[in-house]
Protein backbone atom coordinates (compact mmCIF):
# COMPACT_ATOMS: atom_id res chain seq x y z
CA UNK A 1 0.00 0.00 0.00
CA UNK A 2 1.13 3.30 -0.58
CA UNK A 3 -0.53 7.07 -0.43
CA UNK A 4 -0.68 8.85 -3.66
CA UNK A 5 0.00 12.37 -4.13
CA UNK A 6 -2.33 14.16 -6.89
CA UNK A 7 -2.40 17.78 -8.62
CA UNK A 8 -5.87 17.90 -6.46
CA UNK A 9 -4.01 18.24 -2.98
CA UNK A 10 -2.28 21.17 -4.28
CA UNK A 11 -2.38 24.04 -1.93
CA UNK A 12 -0.64 26.76 -4.60
CA UNK A 13 2.28 27.50 -2.23
CA UNK A 14 5.34 26.13 -3.47
CA UNK A 15 7.07 25.17 0.23
CA UNK A 16 3.73 24.10 1.77
CA UNK A 17 3.05 21.54 -1.75
CA UNK A 18 7.07 20.28 -1.18
CA UNK A 19 6.60 19.44 2.10
CA UNK A 20 3.05 17.47 1.63
CA UNK A 21 5.06 15.94 -1.15
CA UNK A 22 7.70 15.16 1.23
CA UNK A 23 5.64 13.87 4.30
CA UNK A 24 4.21 11.63 1.05
CA UNK A 25 7.35 10.46 0.75
CA UNK A 26 7.82 9.70 4.08
CA UNK A 27 5.00 7.57 4.95
CA UNK A 28 5.57 5.72 1.51
CA UNK A 29 8.92 4.88 2.89
CA UNK A 30 7.60 4.06 6.83
CA UNK A 31 4.99 1.61 4.95
CA UNK A 32 7.91 -0.21 2.85
CA UNK A 33 9.76 -1.25 6.07
CA UNK A 34 9.24 -4.60 7.02
CA UNK A 35 11.14 -4.63 9.91
CA UNK A 36 10.78 -2.85 13.55
CA UNK A 37 14.00 -0.87 13.99
CA UNK A 38 13.93 0.33 10.04
CA UNK A 39 9.96 1.22 10.66
CA UNK A 40 10.92 3.15 14.40
CA UNK A 41 13.57 5.03 12.17
CA UNK A 42 11.72 6.09 9.57
CA UNK A 43 8.79 6.44 12.25
CA UNK A 44 10.88 9.09 13.96
CA UNK A 45 12.01 11.01 10.99
CA UNK A 46 8.54 11.29 10.14
CA UNK A 47 7.05 12.48 12.99
CA UNK A 48 10.17 14.91 13.23
CA UNK A 49 8.75 16.19 9.94
CA UNK A 50 5.41 16.33 10.24
CA UNK A 51 6.06 18.59 13.52
CA UNK A 52 8.03 21.00 11.66
CA UNK A 53 5.94 21.01 8.55
CA UNK A 54 2.65 21.48 10.84
CA UNK A 55 4.24 24.61 12.33
CA UNK A 56 5.27 25.70 9.43
CA UNK A 57 1.84 25.64 8.12
CA UNK A 58 -0.11 26.87 10.70
CA UNK A 59 2.65 30.10 10.97
CA UNK A 60 1.91 30.88 7.63
CA UNK A 61 -2.24 30.19 7.65
CA UNK A 62 -1.77 32.49 10.72
CA UNK A 63 0.19 35.25 8.96
CA UNK A 64 -2.42 35.08 5.80
CA UNK A 65 -5.63 35.24 8.37
CA UNK A 66 -6.99 31.72 6.87
CA UNK A 67 -10.43 30.92 7.33
CA UNK A 68 -9.82 27.69 7.61
CA UNK A 69 -7.14 27.06 10.28
CA UNK A 70 -8.81 25.66 13.01
CA UNK A 71 -10.40 22.75 10.86
CA UNK A 72 -6.76 22.55 9.45
CA UNK A 73 -5.37 22.64 13.15
CA UNK A 74 -7.22 19.69 13.82
CA UNK A 75 -5.88 17.69 11.29
CA UNK A 76 -2.84 18.41 12.15
CA UNK A 77 -3.48 17.02 15.55
CA UNK A 78 -5.14 13.62 14.07
CA UNK A 79 -2.32 13.07 11.95
CA UNK A 80 -0.03 13.28 14.96
CA UNK A 81 -2.28 11.33 16.84
CA UNK A 82 -2.70 8.22 14.26
CA UNK A 83 1.06 8.39 14.13
CA UNK A 84 0.92 8.02 17.94
CA UNK A 85 -0.86 4.71 16.97
CA UNK A 86 1.61 3.17 14.52
CA UNK A 87 4.38 4.22 17.34
CA UNK A 88 2.59 1.52 19.34
CA UNK A 89 1.88 -0.74 17.26
CA UNK A 90 5.85 -0.58 16.07
CA UNK A 91 6.40 -1.03 19.51
CA UNK A 92 3.75 -3.88 20.44
CA UNK A 93 5.25 -5.62 17.00
CA UNK A 94 1.55 -5.53 15.66
CA UNK A 95 2.11 -2.73 12.66
CA UNK A 96 0.57 -4.42 9.50
CA UNK A 97 0.17 -2.20 6.72
CA UNK A 98 -3.48 -2.98 4.87
CA UNK A 99 -5.53 -0.95 3.40
CA UNK A 100 -8.76 -0.42 5.62
CA UNK A 101 -12.27 0.75 4.83
CA UNK A 102 -12.64 4.41 5.42
CA UNK A 103 -8.62 5.15 5.33
CA UNK A 104 -8.02 8.96 4.16
CA UNK A 105 -4.92 10.15 3.19
CA UNK A 106 -4.12 13.04 5.54
CA UNK A 107 -4.90 15.90 3.23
Amino acid sequence: MTVQWTDALKTGDAEIDAQHLELFRRVNLLLAMTDTISQTKCLISLFKFTREHSSHEESVMRKIRCPDIFPHLIEHNELLTQLNRVAESIANETFVVTTQPGFRQPY
